[in-house]
């Protein structure tokens, strides 16, 4: 800037003669070399000025991302501590309603968490002692429906048994008929009752599973020669193929499920019919099928057939005698195992199939089975 002054001066402040042309051109070339020394200078500058910027501009994105990082890491352990804290009491509720739906109404339900969670733990435990009660009165009712039934109806048994051994003196053809007509409906009554009895029992146990290992060829087998006395005097074949399976499953249960599949053959083969009784492994899964050669299931039964106290009709038009909860009591323990019962209806006679898992798979409160 002095140097543009001193330049200046000399050009300005003689007015009438020329400057010297060497002086004049000899400032310039000295302002012209500061210029571009400036120039240099302030290139040098900006270079450093805007490599501390990219310096600084480096350092926040580095201080930025692990403050993500660190927001992150918060953010997900505090998920985690509030799932834990909302999921814990969600499955103590879960735990408690199915609990609600088993057999056992003993324990009492608690559940931690919010007020909110904590209220409907205790509106479920109040349920649960209703269920109690409920499940009290019904059991001491059917005790006591047990004992006032089976009361009177064995002491009419035995009147009728004295009768009919004519104890208290000859009797007429017909008053004997009458004795015979009282005696078979005083022992189809007791049947009856204790068939009742024995499915509400069957409800309450399908709940709950004692599991083991079961030979099933072995197990279908000595079912099957439970039945052959019944099956060979209506002079009935049966015929076993069965393979060697082993299964999880409750032995009792399963013995029941096949002892009635096959016990309803048995009832609906006509004499010198034929049952075949299958057991085979198959996609991890265990098949048991019963087929007869009896008239079958009409199509109009076929969606009432596992129904409690539904009886089919024989192709006659009489109707079968039982009290119709073989087929019910099946279904509850092949459902408790979580497999299926169904009436194939392919094919002539009647042809059942159970399918069950290697292993028990209890149905979820409700799902469907």
């Amino acid at each position: 800037m002095a140097r543009e002054r001193v330049l200046h001066e000399i050009i300005t402040s003689v007015t009438e003669s020329r400057p010297e042309v060497e002086l004049v051109r000899s400032r310039v070339l000295e302002l012209s070399e500061s210029a571009h020394e400036v120039l240099a200078i302030s290139a040098r500058v900006a270079d450093q000025e805007v490599e501390r910027l990219r310096a600084s501009a480096e350092e926040v994105q580095q201080q930025l991302l692990s403050l993500v990082m660190i927001a992150i890491a918060v953010a997900l352990i505090a998920a985690l501590v509030l799932t834990r804290a909302i999921a814990r009491p969600i499955a103590q509720l879960d735990a408690s309603i199915r609990q609600l739906g088993g057999p056992d109404f003993s324990l009492p339900i608690r559940v931690e968490g919010p007020q909110d969670l904590r209220d409907l733990g205790r509106r479920l435990d109040w349920l649960r002692q209703r269920l109690a009660e409920l499940e009290a009165q019904k059991n001491r009712f059917l005790r006591h429906l047990s004992h006032e039934l089976k009361t009177p109806l064995a002491s009419l048994r035995e009147g009728a048994e004295l009768l009919n051994d004519q104890v208290a003196g000859p009797l007429a053809p017909p008053q004997r008929a009458v004795v015979a007509i009282m005696r078979d409906n005083s022992v189809k009554l007791q049947r009856l009752i204790e068939d009742l009895l024995d499915y509400q029992r069957a409800l309450h146990a399908a709940a709950s599973l004692d599991v083991s290992t079961v030979r099933l060829d072995a197990l279908v087998r000595e079912v099957a020669d439970a039945h052959r006395l019944s099956a060979l005097s209506k002079g009935q074949r049966v015929e076993l193929e069965l393979e060697p399976v082993v299964v999880e499953a409750d032995v009792e249960k399963l013995r029941s499920i096949v002892d009635n599949l096959l016990g309803n053959a048995v009832k609906f083969t006509p004499a010198c019919g034929t049952i075949a009784v299958r057991a085979r492994e198959s996609g991890g899964a265990v098949a048991i099928e019963v087929i007869d050669s009896g008239p079958g299931v009409p199509v109009v039964e076929r969606e009432s057939v596992f129904e409690s106290f539904f009886r089919g009709r024989a192709k006659a038009g009489g109707r079968v005698e039982g009290s119709g909860l073989g087929l019910a009591i099946a279904r509850e323990y092949v459902e408790a195992h979580g497999g299926r019962i169904a009436l194939v209806s392919e094919g002539q006679g009647g042809h059942f199939r159970v399918t069950l898992p290697k292993r028990p798979q209890p149905v979820e409160l409700g799902e469907p089975a």
